[in-house]
């Protein structure tokens, strides 16, 4: 092996002469805890303790009739929030109320699976009228207008009071 003169390590002169009998002492030596008792603690320490517990104890307080004055007003807020509440009386909500797209968004998601024989059969002809489909009348220039651009629809129009 190699030896390195310059390693930074150094022992200090005649370390290892006396390692054996150091290293003896400390094993021999007797383990302590580090801790003592002062003497005459424990003569002296039932006389101590016998002051401190005759000592006057500090106030008291109980905690019973706080928290039942706390719970108590709690309580009061909790049943007057309820009783006073500003919208306690709510009216039940009428076909007025609901928005237009609601009730488009109920009818197209409502009965898109709905065969023409089922509308038929859950709407029959002879309970409904023109009145019921139509809010409004149209006004006779609208009605001119759309049988200008559309004349076979005048044409089916005469063809079925004809029929009849």
């Amino acid at each position: 092996m190699k030896q390195h003169s310059r390693d930074g390590f150094k022992t200090p002169d005649k370390y290892f002469e006396n390692f054996q009998e150091q290293l003896g002492k400390r094993l021999n030596a007797e383990d302590s805890d580090g801790f003592s008792v002062p003497e005459g603690f424990f003569e002296s320490f039932g006389e101590k303790l016998e002051q401190r517990l005759t000592e006057s104890p500090g106030k008291v307080r109980k905690l019973r009739p706080q928290l039942l004055a706390w719970s108590g007003a709690v309580a009061a807020a909790i049943i007057l929030f309820v009783v006073l509440q500003p919208g306690s009386n709510y009216a039940s909500p009428t076909f007025s109320d609901l928005a237009d797209a609601e009730i488009e968004n109920y009818l197209e998601v409502g009965y898109e699976d709905l065969s023409a024989y089922e509308w038929a059969e859950n709407f029959p002809p002879e309970s409904l009228s023109a009145e019921d489909l139509i809010e409004v009348e149209p006004a006779e220039e609208q009605l001119l207008d759309y049988l200008d651009q559309d004349p076979d629809a005048l044409e089916e129009l005469f063809k079925d009071t004809d029929n009849e």
